[in-house]
C-alpha cells in the first residue's frame, strides 16, 4: 500500500514539474504583450530580428539600474527571470505587430504672421522642430549597444506648406488667429515606427559615439496640445498599412 501511495504522489509530482516548465518555455505562437518592455528593449529586439542575431541578454540585464543595486542573491533570481522576460518578448517580437512608440516635446513654427497668411494667394510654411533632437534619429542603448533610429521621409512630415484655408485651420487650433505676432508654440508629437532595415556592416559616429543604424518608417504620427486639459489633435498622419491597437485585437480574435 505503501509504495503504491508512494508511486502515485511521485508520478502526481512529476506531472506538475512538467507542466510548470512547458508553462515557463518561451511561447514562439503568441503575441508579445508590448507593455513588458521598455521602448529600448523593443529597439533591441528589432535590431538582432533583422539581423538575425540572438542577443546577450545577460548584458542587457547586468546594465539594468535595479540589477546594480541589488543584493546577490536577489541578483541570482533577477538574473533568472529577465531572461526568461526577455527571452520570451525576443521569441515573439514581430516587427509589424510590435511597432516602436515615441512621444516627444516639439516645437511648431509658422513663416507668416497670422494676417499675412490670409493674404490672397500668400503660402505659409510650417516646420516641426523636435525637442533635443537636431538631427534625423533616436539614439537608444541597450546591452552596451548603441543603436540609432533613422526616420525614412522624415523631413516630408514635419514641413508643410498651407494655402490660406487650410492655414486658417490649423492656426486656429493653436490660436494663431487670436495672437498677431505669434510664429511658434510648443506641442506634443506620438509616433508609432515600423522597422525596416539594419545596417550591421560597421557602426558610424554620431556626436562622437558609435552607433549602428536602423531604418523605421512612420505608421502613425499625431500632432498634439493641451487645451483646458484635454488633449487636442492638431496633425495626423496614417500609413496605409497601419493598424490600431484596438484593431490589431479584433484580428488576434477572428484568428483565434
Amino acid at each position: 500500500m505503501l509504495k503504491r501511495l508512494s508511486y502515485k504522489y511521485l508520478l502526481s509530482g512529476a506531472v506538475i514539474i512538467l507542466l510548470t516548465l512547458i508553462a515557463l518555455r518561451p511561447s514562439t505562437g503568441e503575441a508579445q504583450d508590448k507593455s513588458k518592455y521598455s521602448e529600448s528593449e523593443n529597439v533591441g529586439f528589432a535590431f538582432y530580428n533583422f539581423s538575425k542575431s540572438k542577443p546577450e541578454f545577460k548584458d542587457w540585464i547586468t546594465d539594468m539600474d535595479n540589477y546594480k543595486k541589488a543584493r546577490p542573491v536577489e541578483k541570482m533570481e533577477m538574473m533568472h527571470q529577465e531572461i526568461y522576460r526577455l527571452e520570451n518578448g525576443f521569441f515573439n517580437y514581430h516587427p509589424d505587430e510590435n511597432l516602436i512608440s515615441l512621444n516627444m516635446e516639439a516645437l511648431v513654427k509658422s513663416s507668416n504672421y497670422f494676417a499675412e497668411s490670409q493674404k490672397k494667394g500668400a503660402l505659409t510654411d510650417v516646420n516641426i522642430t523636435l525637442a533635443d533632437l537636431p538631427e534625423n534619429y533616436f539614439p537608444f542603448y541597450i546591452g552596451g549597444v548603441w543603436i540609432a533610429v533613422v526616420i525614412k521621409d522624415f523631413e516630408d512630415l514635419t514641413n508643410f506648406t498651407f494655402t490660406g484655408d487650410e492655414y486658417q485651420e490649423f492656426a486656429e487650433k493653436l490660436n494663431f488667429n487670436r495672437h498677431a505676432y505669434a510664429l511658434s508654440q510648443k506641442v506634443g508629437v506620438d509616433f508609432k515606427l515600423r522597422p525596416l532595415s539594419v545596417d550591421t556592416s560597421a557602426p558610424i559616429e554620431l556626436d562622437g559615439i558609435e552607433m549602428w543604424l536602423m531604418l523605421v518608417e512612420i505608421g502613425e504620427m499625431v500632432m498634439w496640445r493641451k487645451h483646458r486639459n484635454e488633449r487636442q489633435i492638431l496633425l495626423t498622419h496614417k500609413a496605409p498599412w497601419f493598424i490600431t491597437e484596438g484593431h490589431k485585437d479584433l484580428l488576434r480574435l477572428y484568428r483565434n
